[in-house]
């Protein structure tokens, strides 16, 4: 597990979330969507296919098949669901 800090621009707010850094990418962002949905008091949406994650020290988009460290993602890091 790693943490990293997910700031999600369209609610303006930042979450800091484990994750299992050998899991999909694609599968963490259900997660991560689930969780922040859960916590607004939002419904989680249908799909999540349209999100992805973005690494701003890099300015990259991470691969929705890759896993966290495939895409050389460590602790501490801040990730953007946009």
């Amino acid at each position: 597990m790693i943490t990293v800090d997910i700031y999600v621009p369209y609610l303006n707010l930042s979450y800091d979330f484990s994750l299992d850094e050998t899991a999909s990418i694609s599968s963490l962002i259900n997660e991560i969507a689930a969780m922040v949905c859960l916590k607004e008091h939002w419904t989680a949406p249908e799909t999540t296919d349209e999100l992805a994650l973005f690494l701003p020290s890099e300015k990259r988009m991470l691969n929705p098949s890759n896993s966290l460290n495939r895409e050389g993602i460590k602790s501490g890091q801040r990730l953007i669901l946009c």
